[in-house]
């Protein structure tokens, strides 16, 4: 997903609030990650799932990364975060979708 630089900082920074804020009651924020925001998603019967959002070093991007143990388990945590995206106020940022603007 492409951010202007400008944007990134308060698109972490109200990912951060999503993840930590317990709307859902899944996902757990990693303490500490020297990368950016990571995300525990408890994906039941013991599977664990994970999302990570992050700025690039060296380009206006901001990266996200999805892995999950459940077959569609990635999609499904990907499209909570484009649902966020696209929520007030971070729809009114300039934010290039890219891939994630396919999902519903």
């Amino acid at each position: 997903m492409r951010a202007h630089t400008c944007g990134a900082p308060g698109v972490l920074s109200a990912f951060h609030g999503l993840a930590s804020g317990g709307t859902h009651a899944d996902w757990t924020l990693e303490a500490v990650n020297h990368e950016g925001w990571r995300v525990n998603v408890d994906e039941g019967e013991g599977r664990r799932g994970w999302v990570l959002l992050r700025q690039s070093l060296h380009d206006p991007l901001l990266v996200l990364n999805v892995e999950s143990e459940l077959p569609g388990g990635a999609e499904a945590s990907a499209r909570r975060v484009a649902a966020f995206l696209r929520s007030a106020p971070m729809a009114a940022l300039p934010l290039d979708m890219g891939a994630l603007a396919a999902l519903a």
